[in-house]
């Protein structure tokens, strides 16, 4: 092998070398932001799940309270009328 074609091959490989360092460094900063990424759609989802149950407690009362008020209108109208 000729010193120009050694030389020639040497570079490369550190480029090569060069090359895979940077998509290293791009793949740790990939996987961060992927992991923070489901970190907040995780902590999204807990809290959208938690406001759910609030929102279906906070239904079932107003429709319990709106039964109420419905049976106690048919007690009341069945004294007046009854």
């Amino acid at each position: 092998m000729d010193y120009h074609n050694q030389d020639y091959l040497i570079k490369k490989v550190e480029e090569l070398e060069d090359k895979i360092h940077q998509l290293r460094v791009s793949r740790r900063i990939l996987m961060n932001l992927i992991e923070n990424i489901e970190k907040e759609k995780n902590f999204t989802i807990a809290q959208l799940a938690k406001e759910n149950r609030k929102l279906k407690l906070s239904n079932a009362r107003y429709a319990k309270r709106i039964l109420d008020l419905k049976k106690n209108c048919v007690i009341h109208n069945n004294d007046i009328f009854g």
